[in-house]
């Protein structure tokens, strides 16, 4: 796996959880500016390739890579307080997204699908899509880490998502990039991603901050098939 010297810093200063949710709209001015900083008279910061990934279909619902023409719907789910507390751990978008949600969406597009140490997927079901899939930090320090980002309100339960973790868990290739164990951060009060979790067999490990808001990590191991 290539080395990418934007994402690099990202992970190594702490920002690519928050980065991976919402891009740099998700970080603090000050955040910001210290990335600046970091790049300050070296040029334009490298983003690298876009990465390609492995695509499943099922009865309707289809896993497939993260699209462009999506960032419209993910910018319209940002409406509803619980979607957006899934993603910060706040139930109201950060002041940065406030006014520019819609073009930040597609910002956030162009920089996560060029981020060599993961992988991103878009849920959709009968070909509209109802959310995304982001694994990251594989092979870095914070270690294989995901979220699933339910945007479809009404399809926020614990057994659609188990239906879509269980059958994304099954049929990617994680062992084969040397994915053992793989952990998902949620947000305490975020029930149904932590009932539907720890119903798929995944057990709590630590809390963690995710900027200034506690969340759970819930980890589970990779078994050969």
């Amino acid at each position: 796996m290539e080395d990418n010297m934007l994402w690099q810093v990202l992970y190594d200063q702490g920002f690519a959880e928050r980065v991976h949710r919402l891009g740099f709209g998700g970080l603090t001015a000050s955040e910001c500016g210290k990335i600046g900083r970091i790049f300050s008279g070296k040029g334009k910061a490298e983003k690298g390739e876009k990465v390609e990934v492995e695509e499943v279909a099922l009865e309707g619902l289809t896993i497939s890579a993260l699209k462009k023409q999506h960032m419209r719907e993910r910018t319209r789910s940002l409406d509803n307080s619980l979607q957006v507390y899934s993603l910060t751990g706040v139930p109201f978008p950060p002041s940065t997204l406030w006014e520019s949600r819609r073009r930040e969406m597609r910002r956030w597009y162009r920089l996560v699908t060029t981020d060599p140490f993961a992988r991103l997927w878009s849920v959709e079901l009968a070909e509209n899509y109802v959310g995304d899939i982001s694994l990251y930090g594989i092979g870095q320090e914070i270690g294989n880490r995901f979220f699933f980002y339910v945007a479809a309100n009404e399809l926020r339960t614990k057994e659609f998502v188990m239906h879509v973790l269980s059958l994304w868990l099954k049929k990617m290739p994680l062992l084969k990039w040397q994915i053992k164990t793989i952990a998902s951060p949620v947000f305490r009060y975020d029930e149904v991603m932590l009932e539907a979790l720890a119903a798929l067999g995944f057990h709590q490990t630590q809390i963690i901050q995710i900027g200034r808001e506690p969340a759970r990590i819930l980890a589970y191991k990779i078994l050969n098939s």
